[in-house]
């Protein structure tokens, strides 16, 4: 019996551990996070590190595309995206409600897109992307404690990011993605040569729907 129901919380808490979505993430040339991009049934959100939704695509390259075409009744809308194939783009219209996501998209077929929101509640996080469909974003705001990671991205889904803090004792690091999940990045440091001081040196652990896409 003791068997049978560790081997249920086994599988629970790996569905639970489970990512629903696939995360890239492309190192720049200047070896840090340039982006991170979502892939979600068929279609892919670019963030980059500061929490900004850089922009969208489908994967699917058999498709029809509209736009928001009447100047009176679309609005703001206007001129943007309206439909990728069978999929409707909506955009956050009402800036009387909420400011802070007006013309920011809003959903994309049955993905809905939200924003923090509150100047007081999540000041270190206003603005920025919150949620991709059941996908959750957050970030460190603690200034006081670390400045390195300091209103960067912590948490894509179950996607933990850790950087190089103060307590690094060579500043080319400082600042730099430590890990993503259970993958580690270590960087070049005190080699007397400035060509390689702060370039990645290695990454190491395998991290399932993870993938590093490199400049």
């Amino acid at each position: 019996m003791k068997k049978i129901i560790l081997t249920v919380l086994f599988f629970v808490v790996q569905l639970i551990n489970a990512q629903n979505f696939d995360l890239k993430v492309n190192i720049s040339y200047n070896h840090k996070v340039k982006n991170y991009e979502i892939v979600k049934d068929d279609f892919h959100f670019i963030i980059n590190d500061n929490g900004v939704l850089e922009h969208f695509y489908s994967s699917k390259t058999d498709n029809t595309f509209e736009y928001y075409d009447n100047n009176i009744l679309d609005n703001s809308d206007f001129g943007k995206l309206k439909k990728i194939g069978n999929s409707k783009v909506d955009y956050w219209n009402d800036q009387f409600a909420n400011q802070s996501k007006f013309g920011k998209l809003k959903s994309i077929g049955n993905i809905r897109i939200d924003y923090w929101d509150s100047n007081i509640l999540d000041l270190e996080k206003y603005q920025k992307i919150k949620t991709i469909g059941d996908v959750t974003i957050d970030y460190y705001d603690n200034k006081v404690l670390d400045s390195s990671d300091f209103r960067k991205i912590k948490k894509i889904g179950n996607f933990k990011m850790e950087y190089y803090n103060n307590a690094t004792f060579d500043q080319s690091k400082f600042g730099k993605i430590k890990s993503i999940g259970n993958t580690s990045f270590d960087y070049y440091e005190n080699t007397f040569n400035n060509v390689l001081d702060g370039k990645l040196k290695s990454t190491k652990g395998q991290t399932s729907h993870l993938s590093l896409i490199f400049e």
